[in-house]
């Protein structure tokens, strides 16, 4: 069939695209090779992020294989960056302020270093600390002090990770734009679970420090992908604090539906049904940011 625009579609027969055989595989593609492929099938799951010249590739973890390379490989070599400027098919932007961008780049590159060694308590705090100092320069038109161990506590930071204020924060998961049948009572499930009382709460964040290799991997995919768009929109701060409580609640929902074993098919499951609900859309992604 064809829609309006005369693009080519296929019917959905089972919830699945009737072109797919029964092991999953695309007919058309293995008949005709990658030249058959659409444009949703070359784009998704890859996901590009362009800044004025340079665009980055990384993967989706709405999809559930791409949600599985990201919490299994331990050096991320999935994603990757190209300076590509001069090619046509680059925007470019006028009001670009590629200073802030090279600042915010060098940044992102401190939080990986973070990444490599500091357990998650310290892990979370620290990154939430050092973006929370960088905030404060960009705010106040400084360039950003990448020296700084931010190694002082800092009440207004530290005190998201504390029972009360992460379940108000969690709390506006809730008036997110519901995507899929069956959403809102797993979240709520998740939810009276985590947050019952603090010793619950602090049984999953307990449960989060067991899968600090799974968190750490996915706080740098979404360092990655997210934090250098404050280059646009001077949010380093909110885009750091985004990056650390997905992986928090991505954990923590798999954990409210685990059994005693560890499963990384059901971690996987929760990563990808989490992420296409709150950050595959770009309306909920905005109002978490």
């Amino acid at each position: 069939g064809r829609t309006e625009e005369k693009e080519p579609c296929f019917s959905v027969q089972g919830g699945h695209c009737g072109l797919l055989t029964e092991d999953g595989l695309w007919s058309l593609q293995m008949q005709e090779g990658v030249e058959a492929l659409s444009k949703i099938c070359i784009a998704f799951p890859r996901h590009i992020e362009e800044y004025d010249g340079v665009r980055e590739w990384s993967v989706d973890p709405s999809c559930e294989e791409a949600a599985r390379l990201i919490l299994t490989s331990a050096d991320q070599s999935f994603i990757a960056w190209e300076d590509e400027k001069g090619e046509e098919d680059i925007e470019s932007y006028d009001d670009f302020d590629y200073f802030l961008y090279s600042e915010i780049d060098q940044a992102r590159e401190v939080i990986f270093d973070r990444l490599i060694d500091l357990d998650t308590k310290n892990l979370e705090a620290g990154i939430l600390r050092l973006a929370h100092e960088w905030q404060g320069n960009i705010d106040r038109g400084e360039g950003i002090v990448l020296a700084s161990d931010a190694g002082t506590p800092i009440s207004s930071v530290d005190v998201l990770l504390s029972y009360e204020t992460e379940k108000e924060l969690f709390s506006q998961l809730f008036r997110l734009e519901v995507l899929r049948p069956g959403w809102s009572e797993r979240l709520s499930k998740a939810y009276h679970k985590i947050f019952d009382s603090k010793e619950s709460y602090e049984h999953y964040c307990e449960g989060i420090a067991e899968c600090q290799q799974y968190e750490r991997r996915l706080i740098r995919y979404m360092i990655y992908v997210y934090f250098c768009g404050a280059a646009y929109d001077m949010r380093l701060f909110a885009r750091a604090a985004l990056a650390v409580f997905y992986s928090r609640w991505a954990i923590m929902l798999y954990l409210t539906e685990e059994d005693e074993v560890f499963c990384l098919d059901d971690l996987v499951k929760s990563v990808y049904i989490f992420t296409r609900e709150a950050i595959h859309s770009d309306t909920n992604l905005e109002a978490l940011l």
